[in-house]
């Protein structure tokens, strides 16, 4: 499992990270204090957006394709960066 802090403003932004999520075959969820959401869920992700401290969930070790996929929603600072 691997962890990315990544925003979401809009619902635009909602709805292609749903769609790009929605592409691979593991859980992604989203995660914010105690509040966990499947990032494939237009309806969950809709509640997280502008949400403080929002983080992706790639429930795999493997998530290269996924953070390369989703880079556009990361967080400036994270989008440089390689998954750990």
């Amino acid at each position: 499992m691997k962890t990315f802090p990544i925003e979401l403003k809009n619902a635009e932004d909602v709805v292609k990270l749903v769609n790009v999520a929605s592409e691979f075959e593991y859980d992604i969820q989203l995660k914010s204090g105690d509040m966990l959401v499947d990032a494939k869920s237009i309806m969950g992700a809709m509640a997280m957006t502008e949400m403080p401290a929002l983080e992706l969930v790639v429930c795999t070790d493997r998530c290269d394709q996924e953070i390369l996929a989703l880079a556009e929603h990361l967080q400036p600072g994270d989008r440089q960066r390689k998954p750990e």
